[in-house]
């Protein structure tokens, strides 16, 4: 709950900036995309403490695999680097279909190694059927 709390405040502070940099367009973009870079740590703790307790996670895995796409988006609204933006874009498209892959393969090993009943109807009993 608290871990969720403190992602959506740093949200609620990326959304403020970017009206605050739309309007007045005083600072930086990486300075407005501060909170996302932000975000991306946490959202990976709540990944690893979401799979241990078996919560279903949604926003967390978009923010947590998403660090190197606001990176690259911060910069190339700072003309910083040059590219075009369907090179900026690329790097979403492969990560969509990197995570579909990990949901897919990894699930029995997570399954396997943390003790994750994964679709089970039971309780959890602390041990794990083999």
């Amino acid at each position: 709950m608290l871990i969720a709390v403190g992602i959506h405040l740093l949200l609620l502070m990326f959304e403020v900036l970017v009206c605050d940099r739309v309007e007045r367009g005083t600072h930086f973009w990486l300075l407005v995309f501060m909170p996302l870079f932000f975000v991306s740590p946490v959202s990976v703790a709540a990944c690893v403490w979401g799979f241990r307790h078996d919560r279903s996670l949604e926003l967390e895995i978009l923010c947590s695999v998403n660090i190197l796409q606001f990176i690259f988006i911060a910069l190339r609204l700072d003309r910083i680097i040059h590219w075009p933006w369907l090179v900026v874009g690329c790097n979403f498209i492969n990560k969509d279909s990197f995570i579909h892959f990990l949901n897919i393969s990894l699930r029995p090993t997570l399954s396997q190694a943390w003790c994750i009943p994964w679709g089970c109807s039971g309780e959890q009993t602390g041990r794990c059927p083999v």
